[in-house]
């Protein structure tokens, strides 16, 4: 094997730099780089969210967690009663139950605002059929 092979050149950062960056010294390239950096781009931006989409997110969210604080709640209530010997310790099964007792309340807080979630889904409605019967009308003829 030659010694030479294996051996970094001097001018490598410069073929490098000229393949990667092509448009280096274009003026849209330096434009676009600097609006890309900008965060302000970023905290403007609004995205539309489907309110029916967004209440059946929030019901399987609160039925998951629902469900996963009440298998923790028994899974813990049973290790503390000394049917299961999986967990050790009070400090254990008092932190896992709190926990699972938390998942259990987050759970039942998103169901009780599902009456919210209800009002908001028939307040946009009504519009979004409007604007789908309008663009039937312009722009299916």
């Amino acid at each position: 094997m030659n010694e030479d092979e294996n051996k970094v050149s001097e001018n490598t950062d410069l073929d490098l730099n000229d393949e990667i960056y092509p448009y280096k010294n274009d003026v849209t390239f330096n434009e676009n780089m600097e609006k890309a950096k900008s965060v302000e781009i970023a905290r403007n931006t609004y995205v539309y969210t489907n309110a029916e989409d967004s209440f059946k997110e929030n019901m399987s969210t609160a039925w998951s967690f629902l469900g996963i604080g009440v298998v923790g709640t028994v899974f813990t209530i049973l290790n503390l009663t000394g049917v299961l010997h999986i967990m050790q310790g009070f400090m254990q099964k008092g932190i896992s139950l709190l926990l699972f007792l938390g998942f259990m309340v987050y759970g039942i807080i998103v169901i009780r605002s599902k009456k919210i979630c209800l009002l908001r889904l028939k307040k946009k409605n009504p519009i979004e059929i409007n604007l789908k019967d309008w663009m039937r009308e312009k722009f299916y003829r």
